[in-house]
């Protein structure tokens, strides 16, 4: 599991509330042994701005339909993952259609967040 919030081991705060809800919702043992997986932190250089308010109108005609979580988010440029080196492998399917720098490395994020202290 990759996930993107912005608060600080969101991979280790992920992995305990899907298994908070497994067990509350008595999810069975395949589903909890596939919970066995890597949830990793990361960090994506991305500022998510909201709702487009502005563009509501336009954007319901162009999409065809009313989205009503549609929210607007610029490009990132930087997705650090804190994992092991061989996590590149796993990843090493994403295509995505703007240069970014996505860094592997167990101390990416203690790096990062120092530089942004």
């Amino acid at each position: 599991m990759i996930p993107c919030e912005l608060i600080e081991g969101n991979g280790e705060r992920l992995k305990e509330l899907v298994r908070a809800y497994a067990r509350l919702w008595g999810l069975g043992g395949g589903f909890r042994e596939w919970l066995g997986l890597p949830f990793y932190t990361t960090l994506v250089d991305r500022i998510v701005s909201g709702h487009p308010s502005h563009e509501t109108e336009s954007l319901k005609t162009r999409l065809g339909y009313e989205d009503k979580f549609l929210t607007v988010s610029e490009p990132f440029y930087l997705f650090a993952i804190e994992g092991p080196s061989g996590l590149t492998e796993p990843c090493s399917s994403i295509r995505l259609t703007y240069p970014v720098s996505i860094l592997f490395q167990t101390s990416a994020l203690t790096k990062l967040a120092r530089l942004a202290s």
